[in-house]
């Protein structure tokens, strides 16, 4: 039996420098070759997935036409500018079963949850606005500027904006969801955008696919109850359950019994120790759990 963890950790940054001497010859490009010489250096870069590039992604459709019908802008001018960019951003990650902490530029925090990366500049200069991009699931605790100052996430097609609040925002399988602890927040989402305004222990969930909002008043310890090393269950289908445990733990859950994956769950486990959880989860659920490696098989007594 292998396994395996997988810490969380900064990804290097780029050089300093590009190498100097390169004489290219000015040519006009098409659009798609420009945006296949980009989808390529994101690649070498490790730059790679939704929300990764170092500017705005809702400005590239744009500067890749400009650069495609400007004469005379080379593809390295254009590359050497994003390339450029990339040294002023830091991308944390957070491993499979593991936990990250950061102090954001500003003194505000963020933990990430498993399978989770969060990327942001270096410095945030006084005045500007806070931008913070996530993929998996974080904790915020957003720390109140002496001049109000926008903070921003952007996660999952949905734009969340404080002024100063704790939330959970968690993106997954093309949806998004907000849990507000304290404070208020603003979330904006779709073109033209639509807006929804949270107040404390409200989750809100957006779906990508229907490109709506929706609004419940929630427990917000179970949601957050991570951060702690645990998983709380409130009348939780266990086919949820088994998604929970693929997206932060990398594991492979088949449940052998129909009847078994509808039925609902109440409970509290720890998370941190892989077997201690699933042993834990077999006790809950009055059901044999066995582990092969990251597959995992659930069968009913």
């Amino acid at each position: 039996m292998i396994r395996r963890l997988f810490p969380f950790r900064k990804k290097e940054e780029p050089p300093d420098e590009l190498p100097d001497g390169l004489a290219f010859k000015p040519r006009q490009l098409s659009y798609d070759q420009v945006h296949e010489q980009w989808e390529k250096l994101r690649h070498q870069l490790g730059e790679t997935g939704p929300g990764s590039a170092a500017v705005n992604p809702g400005w590239q459709p744009y500067i890749l036409r400009a650069a495609a019908v400007l004469t005379g802008v080379t593809l390295l001018g254009l590359l050497g500018w994003w390339y450029s960019q990339t040294r002023s951003f830091t991308r944390l990650e957070a491993g499979y079963g593991q936990m990250a902490r950061v102090t954001l530029p500003d003194g505000s925090e963020a933990v990430l949850n498993g399978n989770s990366t969060l990327r942001y500049r270096k410095s945030w200069r006084p005045g500007q606005v806070r931008e913070a991009w996530l993929e998996g699931e974080a904790f915020f605790h957003v720390r109140k500027q002496p001049t109000p100052t926008r903070f921003l996430v952007h996660t999952g097609g949905v734009q969340v904006e404080v002024l100063g609040t704790e939330f959970n925002v968690s993106t997954r399988r093309g949806h998004t969801e907000v849990v507000l602890q304290s404070g208020a927040v603003k979330l904006v989402a779709g073109t033209p955008g639509k807006t929804v305004y949270m107040q404390p222990r409200e989750l809100v969930r957006y779906s990508e696919k229907r490109a709506e909002f929706r609004k419940k008043t929630v427990r917000t310890e179970r949601y957050l109850a991570w951060q702690q090393g645990k998983m709380v269950f409130d009348d939780t289908p266990v086919q949820q359950v088994a998604r929970m445990l693929q997206d932060t733990h990398g594991l492979t859950v088949r449940i052998n019994d129909p009847a078994l994956a509808n039925r609902k769950v109440t409970g509290e486990i720890q998370t941190r120790n892989v077997d201690v959880l699933l042993a834990a989860l077999a006790t809950l659920l009055d059901a044999d759990v066995q582990r092969d490696g990251n597959q995992v098989t659930i069968t009913g007594f």
